[in-house]
Formats: structure tokens, sequence, C-alpha cells
């Protein structure tokens, strides 16, 4: 398990709408296996993009759309349901990046299953809303599941993994995202941004 100290962000709600703000310091943990908490499946149906650099597939309960970016190369999931990502040609994938596609949107974990051709390693890339990233190394088994879940507790958001293998990947699947939210200011920001605006409001009087 590695850890590391990132921003953290508290989560309220806005017009029926989760948002997040962004305070004090919190933790990144990857861990070996699949343990999930609030998050849901990612799932691959008809009209979502297939076959190009960059695919998409979309949560089951929340409909966040969630992108799959390849590293040169196509990307295609040959089946429909739970999320299965590989590369769209018959090779193997050798780096990928999970994002949300709506802007300003972050999430707290993310599940997934790499099945590598032979042993080696998988080094992660996650990038948080506000903070450095983290990176980590870990080892790949060719004849096992290799889960991992990468988990923001305490209050950080996460707007990317990214991860980059030693060795050939066949797939990535079964992939769960949890707590998909849309990121706003801090409050200070915010309370900033309505001076702001009455500013200009009494301006624009003014020029009246």
């Amino acid at each position: 398990m590695k850890i590391r100290w990132l921003s953290g962000a508290a989560a309220f709600a806005l017009a029926g709408v989760v948002v997040a703000v962004l305070p004090a310091s919190a933790t990144i943990i990857v861990e070996l296996g699949n343990n999930p908490q609030v998050d849901e499946n990612v799932q691959f149906n008809n009209g979502e993009v297939d076959n190009a650099p960059l695919i998409q597939g979309s949560t089951n309960k929340s409909g966040f759309l969630v992108d799959f970016f390849g590293a040169g190369e196509d990307l295609s999931s040959p089946s429909r349901g739970q999320a299965r990502v590989e590369a769209e040609d018959g090779s193997t994938l050798d780096a990928l990046t999970v994002a949300l596609n709506a802007t300003g949107s972050s999430f707290t974990s993310l599940i997934y299953n790499l099945d590598a051709v032979k042993d080696g390693s998988v080094t992660f890339t996650v990038n948080p809303v506000v903070g450095d990233p983290f990176v980590g190394s870990f080892d790949l088994d060719k004849n096992g599941q290799n889960f991992f879940t990468i988990t923001a507790i305490d209050g950080p958001r996460i707007t990317s993994v990214g991860l980059a293998s030693t060795v050939g990947l066949e797939d990535l699947k079964q992939v769960r995202i949890g707590g998909a939210v849309v990121v706003v200011p801090e409050p200070a920001s915010l309370g900033l941004l309505g001076l702001g605006a009455l500013g200009l409001l009494a301006r624009r009087r003014h020029n009246d």
C-alpha cells in the first residue's frame, strides 16, 4: 500500500447537484485488491465512443461519461456491459488514462483489473484537483488477477488516473468509479466572485 498526503475537499449540495469545495490536506491510497465502497460500475453501451484513441463508457447509476485515453493507439471495448478496454488492433496496451468527461468533475475512488501478458510492474499517476500528483509503482502477476483500488480519503478529489506498464496489458476491465461530482471553488473564492459581480453591477449602474 502506498500513501501520500494531498489537498482535500468537502462536499455539499447546490441546486440539487452534488458539488465540492477545496479545503485542507488528506490522503491518496493505492492498494492491491478489489475493495469497493460507494463505487459504480462503468459500462459500455451503444452510442458511446468506441474504436478511437479516446473511448467512453458511463457510470451505471449517475450516468457520468468516463473517458479512456490510449497512448498512441486506438482503443475498443469488445463487449457491452461492464467496462473492458483493449487495444483496437489486437496488440497490447502500454499506457492508459481514465478521467470523467464532464468539465470540472472529479471522483474519490477508482478500481480496475489489469491482465498482464507476463510478470512486470505498473506505475500509477494519480492527479488531484489541487496539489502534486501521487506516483507509485506496483508488481503485476501474469498468472492472476491484478486488481487495484485507488482511494482518496478524508476529502481529496481526483481528476484523472494514468497508468504505464513495463509489460503489455491484454486489457483493463471491471472498472468502477466512486464519488463522482462537479468541483467548484472554496466558499472564500465564491465570495470574491460575488464581490466582483456586485462591483461590476455597481459600475454598470454608475455608467448608466
